[in-house]
């Protein structure tokens, strides 16, 4: 609804951009006008309300709350009486609206007079909306002429209430580029404020009764007639009031007249009596705009904020998205509003705060800084776009990025000093010994949360930069100013009471804190960071500091990836020749422990210092014999003695290198050079490769084995490990290309397995066991039907599933795998017949001498998405807004720890449970109804805890519905911690979810997972398919004792609607 707007004209400065007097003449003119127009239409209309309401004013005088008769009683539109063409007032407002709207048209050369009907039509082929798209197709039907049919359409939206929503659609942000292209820049739908204060204008004409004929004639003007002056009605309504309020000082200033030129504008004072007289405060009764706003004529600063009533959620934002008034605690950890939120807690700037002060810091020149008005329309169209997109407009204008800062500081639950230590700020501030305040305030800020810190730091470092000489003359920020402007917002303390205060009621509080003068205490505070701010965030200066190399370092290993996959290794480089010497001597101890195994034992237990110095020897030889032939030299000579000829041998030197080749390919490389063999892997491979000979025992035998030609089927051991390093460098989606040759580290930190980056040698590790999964998958194929493609590109797809399952941990991916490698053998065993049984168990065991005994050891049943979680059941005190029958503080924590990082961010709030609405499936329905993603828990006559989480609303179908987030859970299995088991999605079925009259259902396949009868009465849990599940209690039937069903939110707790109770309660 349309709010008070007051004092533009003192807070406007001079017009950019050299903007003439004729042009912002035209827009004041226009506006003017319909301003006019609007006051005579709701006058008209308000008159003849009070004249059908007079039988009803004297009763109402008679009830108590009513003075003295005045009160009108309102009545509904439809029962007012009807405006029609024939009203003169009526003509003026459509001709008013129309000047408007081709104020500033750009001329087409095969019009006559101007019209915007292209602009009207083309905006329905932009916004798809039907009320818009049927009232532009009724109009072109109804005239021939463009302009006709823009009349038409005018006249349309007037009797049909919709010309209010329309322009809003038409002028919004979805259509700014038609706008730009059809109208001049200083057109009045292209001024942001004269937009603005015109849609408010429109808005207040939404409870008018319009009949008008329509067709495209002309509109209808009333006979030029002397000014009469019209006195306000005794019983206005709140729109007429409300444009009253409207000066043509407001006016003025929204068009863009500078304070200097503002009074050749203006009529002269006899022209016009005022209808509002302002005064020093002016009390603004609006619901939009809570609180008082305080003006002090001898004061330049005026600072208006918008409502805490977030209006644009309306449109069905979600909570996750929500940015306004939500803590700093919740969106430092929302990787959705800040970038940095999964990388480093010293990074995790919210992206409102860190855009806006990008903006201004790229402006700082912008005059009249914090201080110029921004419209709370426009203030809500940046809340939408901040929280269904999750950032700023980059083209942001500086005077709206600096309204939407503050704007987002002062809806904070907590103030950015916090309540606790606001006292100890407030003493501080006021020390006169400013090297004491200053040391004290220092101690306070590294004190304060670590959300914290680095939002205030980033803003006083934004005005200490702001009030800088060259900057300060120009945007009139000194430090004054700067303390002034941002104390209201982030020095300020909490209502007492328990619990969070209402919206309305932080409103009411925040108020307060615009009066300047009240406001003076905590400015003394902000004024000594600012004047101080190398010295008071030195320690978070340098932990921010430490955070962003640590980052960097990050990204720069990373990168290093890609780039060792694709540089091979060279000799000449001391750390390749030293690898690569080092792979050939466990490649040459393995042969010669193999073949010499009984002779060695022997010379150990005889000679053992004979046999050390002969190892010593061999070891010693070996780099230099191997160093010598990689580099081809023809006239080298091999290290026989120390009294060996100088003369040359390449027939000795030829046979080395060729027994070096042989070597390696006794292991499966088979290249003509052992360089050769990471043409593909690069060092990279080679890194890989020597980390897994040093730290799996059966690496060497594994390789042996399958280079040579056996039962089992073979394969190139250097075909594979290139293959798997250009796998994994896919999968983990650091293969850098000339169109992308940054990693985007903000987009890989949202990647399930971004946690795996911090362990030490995680490359190496995931190449040690991704090769280990391809040998088992090559071992469960024929001999005769091995086929190297089919089984790297199903190695690669299980290491893709594994990486989605957030392991924290090379080892979470060691325990997923053997889980499933122990379904598939039992899965293998069930299928095949008694004769590929006892093969498929000679393979196994074969392949688990030579393999990680880990990996084939029976496996836990259950594997926990993130084993290192610990458990702080008081951490939770305060995720439940309602109190559980069922639920304890660790089942609390368990099951929290288990959902989607979206709702891990939310809190609790219960919407059905059987003590408070009774036993029936059909209440339970009605309670959920708009409620998504939900949770069911349930505890059985045995007390055993399980139930499942409802990616979907629950809704009667004849068909299953839901996502792959859904799960079943259960506490009844003792061999976990705290007896809690997760059940994902197996991906074998898609049956997540089913309602009917009779019961509700998640899973299927084999049995269903859960099943609740339509009493909630009684249930049965089975095997299931969908989720991999055995049944969640200890039999499959049981007896309901408790059945209750949670919702999830970031705000206050959602008002359910009550609903008519069943038979059955």
């Amino acid at each position: 609804m349309l709010g008070k707007i007051s004092h533009w004209l003192a807070t406007r400065h001079d017009d950019k951009g050299g903007a003439s007097d004729a042009f912002v003449q035209q827009r004041y003119d226009a506006l003017t006008r319909l301003k006019n127009a609007t006051l005579a239409v709701l006058r008209k209309e308000n008159a003849a309300e009070l004249g059908d309401a007079g039988g009803q004013q004297t009763a109402s005088s008679q009830q108590p709350g009513t003075e003295g008769g005045l009160a009108a009683v309102a009545l509904p539109r439809e029962q007012r009486q009807q405006l029609t063409e024939r009203d003169p007032c009526v003509g003026e407002l459509c001709v008013a609206l129309e000047a408007c709207l081709v104020l500033g048209l750009k001329p087409r050369s095969t019009e006559e007079q101007p019209s915007w009907w292209h602009v009207l039509y083309a905006s329905t082929l932009i916004v798809d909306e039907p009320t818009l798209v049927q009232s532009v197709l009724s109009a072109a039907f109804l005239s021939e002429e463009d302009a006709g049919k823009a009349r038409c359409w005018l006249k349309i939206a007037l009797n049909n209430h919709t010309i209010e929503s329309s322009i809003m659609m038409i002028f919004s942000m979805a259509c700014e580029h038609l706008i730009r292209n059809n109208y001049e820049e200083w057109s009045l739908v292209r001024c942001s404020e004269g937009l603005g204060l015109f849609l408010e204008l429109v808005i207040a004409l939404r409870d008018v009764h319009f009949a008008i004929e329509v067709s495209g004639d002309p509109f209808h003007l009333p006979e030029p007639a002397e000014t009469v002056e019209v006195e306000p009605v005794v019983a206005e309504s709140s729109s007429g009031e409300m444009v009253a309020t409207i000066t043509d000082a407001d006016i003025a200033a929204a068009v863009g007249v500078s304070p200097s030129r503002a009074g050749s504008f203006l009529p002269p004072p006899d022209a016009e009596p005022v209808f509002v007289e302002f005064e020093d405060a002016i009390e603004v009764k609006d619901p939009e705009i809570q609180g008082v706003v305080t003006t002090d004529e001898d004061e330049e600063e005026v600072i208006q904020l918008p409502s805490a009533l977030f209006p644009h959620r309306l449109r069905g934002i979600k909570p996750w998205q929500y940015v306004f008034g939500i803590s700093l605690a919740s969106l430092s950890k929302n990787p959705y509003h800040s970038r940095y939120a999964l990388i480093d807690p010293f990074l995790a700037l919210p992206n409102i705060v860190d855009d806006c002060v990008t903006i201004l810091r790229e402006n700082p020149d912008t005059p009249r800084l914090f201080r110029t008005t921004v419209l709370s329309i426009r203030l809500n169209q940046l809340r939408e776009i901040v929280e269904t997109e999750g950032s700023v407009p980059k083209d942001l204008d500086p005077q709206c990025a600096g309204a939407l800062l503050l704007d987002f500081l002062k809806n904070l639950p907590d103030s950015l000093l916090t309540d606790d230590k606001y006292d100890a700020f407030v003493a501080a501030g006021q020390l006169r010994d400013e090297e004491a305040s200053v040391r004290n305030i220092t101690c306070l800020v590294n004190d304060l949360p670590v959300h914290c810190q680095i939002v205030l730091k980033r803003l006083i470092n934004l005005m200490h930069f702001l009030q800088q000489p060259e900057h300060s003359e120009l945007n009139g920020v000194d430090v004054f100013t700067a303390s002034t402007v941002i104390a209201p917002v982030i020095a300020f303390k909490k209502g007492s009471g328990s619990g969070l205060l209402s919206e309305r009621q932080r409103g009411r509080a925040h108020s307060q804190y615009q009066d300047v003068r009240y406001a003076a205490v905590g400015a003394q505070v902000v004024e000594r960071m600012i004047q101080h701010y190398a010295s008071i965030f030195h320690n978070v200066r340098i932990q921010v500091v430490d955070a962003l190399e640590r980052l960097e370092a990050k990204k720069e290993a990373l990168r290093m990836v890609s780039h060792q996959l694709k540089l091979l290794p060279q000799m000449n480089f001391m750390s390749d020749r030293q690898q690569v010497n080092e792979v050939t001597r466990l490649f040459r101890e393995h042969l010669e422990g193999g073949n010499n195994s009984l002779a060695g034992q022997v010379a150990e237990c005889s000679t053992p210092e004979v046999t050390a110095e002969v190892e010593n020897e061999s070891q010693s030889d070996t780099p230099f014999n191997l160093e010598l032939d990689l580099r081809g030299p023809t006239a080298a000579t091999p290290h026989t003695s120390a009294t060996s000829s100088d003369a040359s041998s390449p027939t000795t030197s030829e046979t080395t290198e060729q027994d070096l080749v042989s070597m390696w390919e006794q292991f499966g490389f088979n290249r003509p050079t052992i360089l050769g063999n990471f043409e593909k892997g690069g060092v990279l491979m080679l890194r890989a490769i020597l980390y897994w000979l040093n730290n799996d025992s059966n690496a060497l035998a594994l390789l042996k084995m399958r280079a040579l030609p056996s039962e089992l089927p073979s394969y190139d051991a250097g075909l594979v490990a290139s293959s798997i390093c250009e796998a994994l460098v896919k999968l983990l989606k650091l293969f850098l290309t000339p169109k992308h040759p940054e990693i985007d580290i903000v987009a890989m930190s949202l990647e399930p397995f971004w946690e795996l980056f911090d362990e030490d040698m995680y490359f190496n590790k995931l190449f040690m066991f991704m090769f280990q999964v391809f040998d088992q998958l090559w071992s469960e194929l024929d001999p005769k039907a091995a086929s190297f493609t089919r089984v790297i590109t199903e190695t690669e797809g299980i290491m893709n599933e594994l990486l989605k399952k957030a392991p924290v941990t090379v080892s979470d991916l060691q325990a997923e795998w053997a889980e499933i490698r122990a379904r598939r053998l039992e899965e293998t065993e069930d299928d095949d017949g008694l004769e590929q049984e006892e093969l498929i168990e000679d393979e196994v065991l074969q392949a688990a001498a030579l393999s990680d005994p880990s990996l084939l050891s029976p496996p836990l049943r259950y594997s926990k998405k993130k084993p290192s979680f610990d458990v702080r059941p008081d951490d939770y005190k305060s995720k439940l807004m309602d109190t559980s029958s069922i639920l304890t503080l660790e089942h609390i924590a368990y099951i929290d720890h288990a959902l989607p990082i979206t709702s891990q961010l939310c809190r609790w709030f219960r919407i059905y449970s059987i003590e408070a609405n009774g036993s029936s499936l059909e209440t339970l329905l009605i309670l959920a109804q708009k409620q998504s993603p939900t949770l069911l828990v349930v505890k059985d006559a045995d007390g055993n805890v399980f139930g499942g989480f409802a990616s979907d609303e629950w809704h009667r179908a004849f068909h299953y519905y839901g996502t792959g987030e859904s799960f079943l859970f259960s506490f009844a299995n003792s061999s976990t911690a705290g007896g809690f088991v997760k059940y994902q999605w197996s991906r074998k079925n898609s049956y997540f979810m089913l309602c009917s009259d009779e019961s509700l259902i998640m899973g299927g396949g084999g049995n269903f997972g859960l099943f609740l009868d339509s009493d909630l009465s009684r249930g049965s849990s089975g095997a299931c398919e969908t989720y991999n599940s055995p049944p969640l209690t200890t039999s499959q039937d049981f007896s309901c004792v408790h059945v209750e069903l949670w919702g999830f939110t970031t705000g206050d707790k959602p008002e359910i609607e009550r609903h008519r109770k069943s038979v059955l309660d």
